[in-house]
């Protein structure tokens, strides 16, 4: 068993030894802790009511998808957009001229579907462009979120460092 101290509210957590390394959720204040890899001496608690040495609940963490990874997903489908509106411009050149009825007249027909096809690419390249921009979006979101995981982690660091100091 390791025996911690709750940097939050000061509670004694006992854990069993495989929880070494990995974080767990105090049972008195709810808050998750790092516990460490050695079996630290056990800080005096600040009174008996602190002691919460029950159940001790881990803290499961989900994987994250790397920026890559979201950046690409997003990239192609603004691509795959792009295509499908160049097919859905050339679907339009291709049968709206023989739909539309013979009252508008050659000239206006092809007007029509030159417009119709027009559009198609343009919703797909604004699509696109959107995607794009959403995916440098992400990208920076991620880099940020991996910097404040950093500076946590460093935090973390420090505040054992002053305990054991302490």
């Amino acid at each position: 068993m390791i025996t911690e101290q709750c940097i939050f509210c000061g509670a004694i957590i006992k854990v069993p030894d495989e929880y070494a390394g990995k974080k767990v959720r105090c049972p008195k204040c709810k808050e998750a802790i790092g516990i460490s890899k050695r079996q630290p001496e056990p800080a005096a608690p600040l009174d008996k009511a602190a002691d919460a040495s029950a159940t001790v609940y881990p803290v499961f963490t989900t994987p994250k998808p790397s920026a890559e990874t979201v950046t690409s997903i997003v990239v192609i489908l603004g691509w795959a957009s792009l295509i499908v509106g160049a097919v859905g411009a050339a679907a339009t050149l291709l049968l709206l001229p023989q739909m539309l009825p013979d009252i508008l007249g050659g000239p206006l027909k092809t007007i029509l579907a030159l417009g119709f096809a027009l559009a198609s690419v343009i919703a797909g390249g604004v699509f696109c462009a959107i995607c794009i921009l959403v995916s440098q979006a992400l990208r920076a979101l991620t880099d940020i979120a991996d910097k404040l995981d950093e500076q946590v982690k460093q935090n973390d660091i420090i505040i054992e460092l002053l305990r054991k100091k302490a």
